[in-house]
């Protein structure tokens, strides 16, 4: 990314982490379906999945998505 305008940086991270974040948020899906078929609790991992949506949430702004 050398060379890069510091605005084409941040643009950059800002869809890499939405990417990464999106992964993360099926990764907690497929975890909270295997525990709830287990038999197991999910509260847990429904605190880690709230916090996650209101992550993407402010990463999805910053792409100027939510304006």
């Amino acid at each position: 990314m050398a060379g890069q305008s510091r605005e084409a940086l941040s643009e950059w991270v800002i869809k890499k982490a939405h990417h990464q974040l999106a992964t993360a948020g099926k990764r907690l899906e497929r975890l909270r379906e295997e525990a709830a078929g287990a038999g197991r609790s999910t509260a847990a991992i429904d605190r880690v999945a709230r916090r996650l949506t209101r992550l993407r949430a402010r990463v999805y702004r910053a792409l100027g998505c939510g304006r």
